[in-house]
């Protein structure tokens, strides 16, 4: 469980930077604090009641728990702003598919016995991932060029 939580609250920590400054950019830094606020107020509660169940990983688990509540929170105000926000049409799909392959790749290469630091090993999973990422955001790289 905490494991998944923990990935679950990594993605929701990377987009909470990314909603909120969304925000910014409008001139409005209120709604942010706000839901901060709120999402303080509930964290202190999850923290007792998870570490309770489930010791020192549960309060890293409420706080997962709070900042993916928050980005949500802030997501949906901000549908209701911009309409159409949520409408990602294939772009969730081959996101999820280019996730799923480099992963795989990632962690197979992770996995290798080899007799070299860890260090070269992940600079080549970063770049043999850019590579396979391609095909799949040509279209994103098509549009950003006509910008």
């Amino acid at each position: 469980w905490t494991t998944r939580g923990f990935l679950v609250g990594l993605a929701g920590h990377a987009l909470l930077e990314v909603v909120v400054r969304a925000f910014y950019a409008q001139q409005n830094a209120r709604t942010p604090l706000f839901t901060a606020a709120l999402a303080t107020g509930s964290y202190i509660p999850l923290a007792i009641i998870f570490a309770r169940y489930l010791g020192v990983p549960g309060i890293a688990l409420a706080n997962a728990v709070v900042i993916t509540g928050q980005t949500l929170l802030l997501l949906y105000i901000l549908n209701k702003k911009f309409a159409g926000l949520w409408q990602v049409r294939d772009t969730l799909l081959r996101v999820v598919a280019v996730s799923a392959v480099s992963a795989a790749i990632v962690y197979g290469l992770l996995r290798v016995p080899l007799p070299i630091h860890p260090l070269p090993i992940s600079i080549m999973a970063m770049g043999i991932g850019g590579v396979l990422v391609l095909p799949f955001i040509l279209k994103e790289i098509r549009m950003l060029i006509k910008l």
